[in-house]
C-alpha cells in the first residue's frame, strides 16, 4: 500500500480538524472521546509516517510471510514483474482465515511444461499447497484412477503434442477437453473436482477457447496473470477444504 502525496495531505487536514474539535469542545468532553481521538490521531500519524510501500513482510494464517524467508524468497524472486511480487504479497495479507484453511490442501496440476511454472509452484507449497504434476491428460487420469483425494485442479488449455509419424507437432485444446470429459467422470468426487484454468492468453481468448468446460457444473475459474492466479488458488482451496466429503462409511468387500 502506498500513501500518495493528496492522502497524505488529506490525513493532515483531519489531524487539524481533529485537534481543533477536541480544544472547542474541551469543557464536555468525555474519557470516551478523548479515546477516540487519541487512537485516530494516533493512526493517522502512523499512515503518515510508516513507508508501507516498502514493507516486505506480513502475518497471517498462524504464518510469517517474508521476502528474506528462505521458503518463500526463490518463489517471489521468480515471480515475472517487480509489481506482482508485492500485489501477491498485499492480497495474501488479506486471506487470513484463508491462508488457515489451506494448509496440507492437495492440487494436481496438469501443465506440459511444468519447469516453467516453478516460481509460482514453490509459492504454493510455502503456504502449505501439496502440489501432485501431471504434464498429460493421460497422467493425470492415471493419477485420478489411483488417487481422488485433491481439492483442486489447475490446468493449461493448450498442449503441444507429436503426431504419430513424429515429423509434426498439433496444438489442441487438450486441457479443456479433459475437464469436459471430467465432469462425466463415473467417480462424484472427481466429477465434482473444482477446477482453475491458468493460461497466458489475453483474456478474451481465455474465455472463448475455456468456455466448454465452463459450460459444465461445477465451472472452472480462469486466470492469466500470476497475481490474479495466487489469490483465487487460496479462496478456491479454502472453499473446497470447508465442503465435507462425502463417502463409503464401511468398505465394501471386493
Amino acid at each position: 500500500m502506498k500513501i500518495t502525496k493528496p492522502t497524505k495531505v488529506i490525513l493532515s487536514l483531519l489531524l487539524i480538524v481533529l485537534v481543533i474539535v477536541r480544544w472547542v469542545f474541551y469543557d464536555i468532553a468525555s474519557t470516551r472521546l478523548d479515546t477516540v481521538a487519541l487512537t485516530l490521531i494516533i493512526s493517522a500519524i502512523l499512515l503518515y509516517i510508516i513507508p508501507w510501500e516498502n514493507l516486505r513482510t506480513f502475518k497471517a494464517g498462524g504464518i510469517e510471510l517474508t521476502l528474506e524467508q528462505s521458503q518463500v524468497k526463490s518463489a517471489i524472486d521468480s515471480l515475472p514483474v517487480e509489481k506482482d511480487k508485492q500485489k501477491i504479497l498485499q492480497q495474501l495479507s488479506r486471506l487470513d482465515a484463508e491462508l488457515q484453511s489451506i494448509r496440507g490442501a492437495k492440487v494436481l496440476w496438469i501443465d506440459d511444461k511444468p519447469h516453467k511454472l516453478i516460481g509460482v509452484r514453490r509459492l504454493l507449497r510455502s503456504l502449505g499447497v501439496q502440489i501432485v504434476s501431471a504434464t498429460s491428460s493421460q497422467m493425470a487420469k492415471d493419477i485420478l484412477d489411483t488417487d481422488n483425494d485433491f481439492d483442486l485442479i489447475i490446468t493449461d488449455i493448450q498442449r503441444y503434442e507429436h503426431s504419430l509419424d513424429k515429423r509434426e507437432v498439433n496444438i489442441s485444446l487438450d486441457g479443456v477437453d479433459f475437464i469436459v470429459k471430467l465432469r462425466e467422470h463415473q467417480d462424484p468426487t472427481i466429477r465434482a473436482l473444482p477446477v482453475i484454468f491458468y493460461a497466458a492468453y489475453d483474456w478474451e481468448r481465455l474465455v472463448l477457447f475455456t468456455r466448454p468446460a465452463r459450460e459444465k457444473q461445477p465451472e472452472p475459474d480462469i486466470s492469466n496473470s500470476v497475481s490474479d492466479f495466487i489469490p483465487k488458488v487460496v479462496k478456491r482451496l479454502a472453499i473446497s477444504r470447508a465442503i465435507p466429503i462425502k463417502y463409503d462409511e464401511e468398505k465394501v468387500p471386493t
